[in-house]
């Protein structure tokens, strides 16, 4: 787990309003550092769900880190 106030945390969470005050992950957390869009709402509608999941899925098959 990572805060936001620690000087490790990626800096895409931390340009979020506002960013989420802790970070959990599994894994290699070195990972958070690169390139990545990230897909989503944190009250997703139904529709919502069904975009994210359609726009993540042409990324990631594209190539780009989801």
């Amino acid at each position: 787990m990572i805060a936001s106030v620690e000087p490790d945390f990626p800096a895409g969470f931390a340009a979020l309003d506002p960013p989420p005050p802790v970070i959990a992950a599994l894994g290699h957390f070195e990972l958070m550092r690169r390139p990545m869009v990230a897909v989503g709402a944190r009250n997703a509608s139904a529709l919502g769900i069904k975009f994210a999941t359609m726009l993540a899925g042409d990324l990631g098959r594209s190539g780009a880190s989801t």
